[in-house]
């Protein structure tokens, strides 16, 4: 386990919205020193990461640590409303994946991976979440889909 550090700062991963052509991509904002109220965007404002797989949108990153500490996971929504989708579609058949990241450094990013999740009655796989379980030593995804069911799964087909 990493020993206990002085953190100097925060990351912040979002999306802007589909009301923007190309807001449904991953963005990162660096905190002002050790302050999580005061954010400085990275790349110019601009898109850092862009989907190239599935529906080539990204919404809802979400961002872990290793518990080593030496390796961090992006995982994100692939859903693209803006342009000829709508949320009625989304919510009925959209994609069952999800996209994940690989990173030491959280500048540079492993090459996109897009994980189906979900079974197709599912209808959709959105917002996902990810936690280590130190009791089994597994990561654990978990996401909203517009069935009545919450699938959980083991990670293993996400973080090797």
């Amino acid at each position: 386990m990493p020993q206990k550090q002085d953190y100097e700062g925060y990351v912040f991963s979002y999306f802007t919205g589909e009301g923007y052509t190309n807001g449904e991509q991953i963005y990162f904002a660096l905190s002002e020193g050790n302050n999580p109220l005061k954010w400085n965007e990275l790349n110019n404002g601009a898109p850092a990461i862009t989907s190239n797989l599935g529906e080539k949108g990204l919404r809802d990153p979400f961002i872990i640590r290793s518990p080593e500490g030496d390796k961090f996971y992006l995982i994100a929504t692939d859903l693209k409303v803006n342009g000829d989708w709508n949320w009625d579609r989304a919510q009925r058949s959209g994609s069952r994946s999800i996209m994940v990241w690989e990173s030491t450094d959280l500048i540079n990013w492993s090459e996109q991976r897009m994980v189906e999740v979900a079974p197709p009655e599912a209808g959709n796989t959105w917002a996902p979440e990810i936690f280590y379980d130190d009791t089994t030593g597994e990561y654990v995804v978990f996401w909203a889909s517009n069935s009545m069911t919450m699938p959980i799964i083991v990670a293993q087909l996400i973080i090797k």
